[in-house]
């Protein structure tokens, strides 16, 4: 998991890329992330509980909604130019397959999954992680991404 971000009860699992693989396979890997989510809370938490109590459990094992996220930037998505229906065709019926499914039904959480680009005017450098200069504008383009499809 690249990054995990918190609002509330709500949770985003986010898969971060850049230049490599494509958004289907970042998909795919974001997707086995909530599956690992959903077999660890139907499965282990609760003998966990059990043992430890309450207090052992994070926040996130509790949540309400999980939000399955690919973020890039735009130009990483360009691969499908030929066919962005298809994309966002795949989205709707993956968040449609999550809300179905019976695995998040039995622990009792919103599910959905989305592609997401960072803006535009955002370029993004390896530098960046070690800058703590730049962590600002990090910050900036995380909170200011948006939706690839509506």
């Amino acid at each position: 998991v690249d990054m995990v971000h918190r609002e509330g009860e709500k949770y985003s699992v986010v898969e971060l890329k850049w230049n490599a693989n494509t958004p289907l396979s970042a998909a795919i890997q974001v997707v086995q992330y909530g599956v690992a989510y959903l077999f660890f809370r139907r499965f282990v938490l609760p003998g966990l509980l059990e043992v430890q109590g309450a207090h052992a459990c994070p926040a996130i094992m509790t949540a309400s909604e999980l939000d399955l996220v690919v973020l890039a930037p735009t130009a990483y998505y360009d691969g499908l130019t030929t066919s962005p229906a298809w994309l966002a065709s795949f989205e709707r019926q993956l968040t449609q397959d999550l809300r179905n499914s019976k695995a998040r039904q039995s622990v009792d959480i919103n599910m959905s999954f989305r592609f997401e680009a960072f803006p535009s005017d955002f370029a993004w450098s390896l530098e960046m992680a070690a800058d703590p200069v730049k962590h600002d504008e990090v910050a900036r383009a995380l909170k200011d991404r948006s939706r690839l499809f509506a």
